[in-house]
């Protein structure tokens, strides 16, 4: 072997070193230190730049992440609740309560005494009334009988035709309580038979009665030959009172008219539970149309009042006299085809006082003496 031979041999072997010694260290380049002898003899060998080699820190890869798929949520559940529900607890009165129908002639925010009711509580007549939120549902108590039970009070009792008070059917389409609830369907109170208004004959007889009414808004319309009524509408509720008197027209300003029915003074009371209707005889026709037909002092100490009916001479005709009598029998006088009534004035004068003459058919006409 010559000795460029053994050159040759040496630098293979050298060479393969490196390329072990960089499979070794995990494929990192062989550098050459400066420090290396090979070095000077060829410093210029690319192996002994100084060379600075970067090795990128350990990256841990964070382990994957399952993202569970989005949920999709119901929207929330809102449950309307019913609106609290107010129990008013009734007694019935000893002597029972009778069960009639009021419309808006004889209980209204309008009315002259229930204004002046109102106004000695601080509240308003249409809250007296329940009359701000009337309604076709349910039979709410009054708030002058829940709140202002005692009151006294003189209310108006409407005009012959148009009259403020009135009978329920004996034979009603429906249960008479579910009436009172206020739970009857309006399709079913359109056209009840056999209602009847409350006059003045009748009114006269409900002095110390007690009686629950159903309180309209409006009018309750009548209808002859059949007789009917028309109950639908908004009602105001329920309202429970005494009738300590039934007096002449005229004592409010309601009841001017000369058709007017009579005044009822009233107590108001406290919720109650009723007992039967109150019952009158059902006339199927018209009022009569009545008149007084004189009216005079004789003498200082007597004076005759007469009157006329469409229904002369069946019809029962009475009387009431300011300060004199009331409800007084007229007879009917065949030799004068009238009634008559003779007022023992014990010398009084009856210049300016009423006078009201009524009959069972319905018919009203009220004066005042001159």
């Amino acid at each position: 072997m010559t000795i460029s031979d053994t050159k040759t041999t040496r630098r293979l072997l050298l060479l393969s070193g490196g390329v072990l010694a960089f499979l070794i260290v995990g494929l990192t380049p062989l550098v050459l230190a400066d420090s290396d002898p090979r070095c000077d003899i060829r410093p210029d060998h690319p192996s002994c730049e100084t060379t600075t080699t970067v090795v990128p820190p350990s990256t841990t890869v964070p382990p994957t992440t399952t993202v569970p798929p989005t949920t999709t949520m119901p929207p929330p559940t809102t449950t309307t609740m019913p609106p609290p529900t107010t129990t008013t607890t009734t007694t019935i009165p000893p002597d029972g309560a009778c069960l009639i129908v009021v419309d808006e002639e004889s209980i209204d925010g309008t009315i002259s005494t229930i204004l002046a009711s109102a106004a000695t509580h601080g509240v308003t007549a249409d809250s007296l009334v329940n009359g701000e939120d009337p309604g076709v549902d349910g039979n709410p108590w009054l708030l002058w009988s829940t709140d202002f039970a005692g009151d006294v009070a003189v209310l108006p009792t409407g005009i012959v035709g148009d009259e403020g008070w009135f009978t329920l059917p004996p034979d009603a389409p429906w249960s008479l309580q579910d009436f009172v609830d206020g739970v009857v369907p309006q399709a079913d109170l359109a056209s009840v038979a056999d209602v009847m208004p409350i006059r003045n004959q009748d009114l006269a007889t409900m002095v110390g009665m007690t009686c629950v009414a159903v309180v309209y808004d409006g009018d309750v319309a009548m209808a002859y030959e059949p007789i009917t009524a028309n109950l639908q509408g908004d009602r105001y509720g329920l309202f429970a009172f005494t009738i300590l008197e039934v007096q002449l027209p005229g004592t409010i300003d309601e009841s001017q008219d000369s058709t007017s029915l009579y005044d009822v003074t009233i107590a108001v009371e406290e919720p109650i539970g009723w007992t039967d209707r109150f019952a009158i005889t059902i006339r199927d026709h018209e009022p009569d149309d009545i008149r007084i037909g004189a009216r005079w002092n004789s003498n200082q100490s007597l004076s005759l009042i007469v009157g006329k009916s469409d229904f002369s001479p069946d019809a029962v005709m009475t009387v009431s006299v300011e300060g004199f009598s009331f409800e007084a029998a007229m007879p009917w006088i065949v030799e004068q085809d009238r009634y008559e009534y003779i007022v023992d004035t014990g010398g009084v004068d009856l210049s300016g006082l009423r006078v009201s003459i009524q009959t069972d058919e319905g018919g009203v006409d009220n004066s005042v003496v001159e």
